[in-house]
């Protein structure tokens, strides 16, 4: 990330929060044994920083743009990091392209088998629809391993498309028909937590 223009203020945020994130972790070992913790093999892939997004979060992040979504993957690219798990940062499309043409073949089952270059992937709802479109069809082949970091929250109802096409809502951001417990959002409803399992 530090060679990255992209991932300049994230990298300064969590320098910043470096101390206080390693104590936290301290404290979570000595409640609970993470040493035999499987490491997971995940891809992190911010669609929001991708050129082809049109969005400049990253060059307008040191005057005055918006930060919140900055915020959020700095702290979950340090929580998956400080727990062990090998962690791939792609932010874009190119990127996400070679990646995902290594994955892609068994269609079998959702998680995938065999071997494991990727086991669980992070992505914003901008990275979801350059997903889809990256892979086609057999994006559904891969849906189960995607946790969708969903700033402001998808309601179920715009996320299953049947319901949200009978009752005519037309957004580009739903139809998704993923589990509800698939989406992280700031605002915990107190009915899921999906995280690392």
């Amino acid at each position: 990330m530090s060679q990255r223009e992209e991932f300049r203020w994230m990298m300064l945020r969590i320098k910043r929060m470096a101390e206080p994130w390693i104590s936290a972790t301290r404290s979570l070992v000595q409640k609970q044994n993470l040493k035999h913790r499987r490491r997971k093999k995940v891809l992190v892939h911010l669609g929001l920083l991708t050129k082809e997004s049109g969005f400049k979060i990253a060059e307008n992040a040191f005057s005055g743009g918006p930060l919140g979504e900055l915020v959020q993957w700095s702290d979950l690219i340090t929580t998956l990091y400080l727990l062990g798990h090998d962690v791939r940062i792609s932010a874009s499309i190119a990127e996400l392209k070679e990646i995902m043409r290594k994955v892609m073949g068994n269609k079998s089952t959702c998680p995938t088998q065999g071997d494991k270059i990727v086991e669980l992937i992070y992505i914003d709802i901008v990275g979801l629809t350059q997903f889809k479109k990256t892979l086609g069809p057999s994006w559904v082949h891969y849906q189960c391993m995607l946790r969708v970091l969903d700033s402001f929250g998808t309601e179920p109802e715009f996320n299953h498309a049947h319901y949200a096409q009978s009752k005519g809502h037309k957004t580009p951001w739903g139809k998704w028909n993923l589990n509800p417990q698939q989406f992280n959002t700031m605002f915990l409803n107190g009915k899921s937590s999906p995280g690392l399992k």
